[in-house]
């Protein structure tokens, strides 16, 4: 099983069209990522804002066996760390398995080709992404 994926795509130097872009709001982008715990592992989500902040952290974790999530964050800086205009962690780790095996850690992108981070990329608190436990054995 693999463990985790991160890409990362920077822009250098930032593009004027993307400074310009109309992005959504992070408040309501935020809201996609309260999804019931069945539906991760299972559709890839991308969240474009301005900015980004979570101060529960993000959360894609897999249900009964499934993959970790697979999640893409598009904004003008990434800050991973503790605090108020921060993402307070990221856990996109497999889901456990009664029998079977657990499920693959889940992949974040940071940025895209198309529309990569063209500030900066902090990352001080923990980002996981391992294998599902198999709890009978």
């Amino acid at each position: 099983m693999k463990c985790c994926l991160l890409s990362l795509f920077l822009a250098v130097p930032p593009s004027i069209t993307q400074a310009q872009q109309a992005v959504p709001s992070a408040i309501d982008q935020a809201r996609l990522l309260q999804r019931p715990p069945e539906a991760a592992g299972i559709t890839p989500f991308t969240l474009s804002a301005s900015s980004i902040f979570m101060p529960n952290g993000l959360s894609a974790i897999g249900a009964d066996g499934a993959a970790g999530g697979t999640v893409t964050l598009n904004a003008a800086r990434v800050l991973i760390a503790s605090g108020p205009d921060a993402i307070n962690g990221v856990t996109l780790n497999g889901g456990d398995s009664l029998l079977g095996g657990g499920g693959d850690g889940g992949t974040l992108n940071l940025g895209t080709t198309a529309n990569p981070i063209a500030g900066n990329v902090t990352i001080n608190a923990p980002v996981t992404a391992s294998t599902g436990a198999r709890i009978l054995k």
